[in-house]
């Protein structure tokens, strides 16, 4: 009897197993069939991913931060808001726009935005040495550049032209230095 049982616990393992690979394979498969399907010339974004998501599935989560669940559709709409506003200050396909922000919602946002728009995100470290910041800004050869308000100073001690700040939205009474533009008003 101990046998019979053993066989066939292992038997409903395999089985349990083989349906949870099956589950899974077709889960991806229409995944697998699209990128077959690409080819050199296919228009493929992470930012047009995201908006056939949110007609997709609108409500389901799109990332969590901290403990907060972010849904596709409202990720979408802050996309959508952040792109208006690059438009309106001058963004354009093809411009380079330095991001220095820190990791959280807005900065993914806003590299998002940047890429539905088809410009190129020139993500900046917050370094406080020297002039490093300017050289990156430099090489990225930055035409705009997007903080979060905890980098405003040092966005705008390395960079010469306008600074855009975005990010800390529904914080009254921030202190930006004066000559850094709010995006969020």
């Amino acid at each position: 009897k101990g046998a019979v049982d053993t066989v066939s616990d292992v038997i409903g393992l395999a089985g349990s197993s083989l349906q949870s690979i099956a589950s899974n394979f077709n889960a991806h498969f229409s995944y697998l069939s699209r990128l077959d399907k690409l080819t050199d010339d296919s228009e493929i974004s992470f930012a047009r991913a995201l908006s056939e998501q949110a007609i997709k599935a609108p409500g389901d989560t799109y990332f969590l931060y901290d403990g907060r669940a972010h849904s596709y559709s409202d990720a979408n709409k802050r996309i959508d808001n952040i792109v208006r506003g690059l438009i309106s200050i001058g963004v354009r396909t093809g411009d380079h726009v330095g991001i220095l922000m820190h990791a959280r919602p807005s900065s993914l946002a806003t590299i998002m935005a940047v890429n539905r728009l088809g410009a190129v995100a020139v993500l900046l470290r917050n370094i406080q040495t020297d002039n490093q910041p300017a050289i990156e800004l430099r090489l990225g050869r930055v035409q705009f550049l997007i903080a979060d308000p905890e980098n405003a100073e040092l966005a705008e001690k390395h960079y010469k032209s306008q600074v855009y700040i975005l990010g800390g939205f529904g914080r009254s009474q921030r202190k930006l230095p004066p000559t850094v533009e709010d995006m969020e008003k």
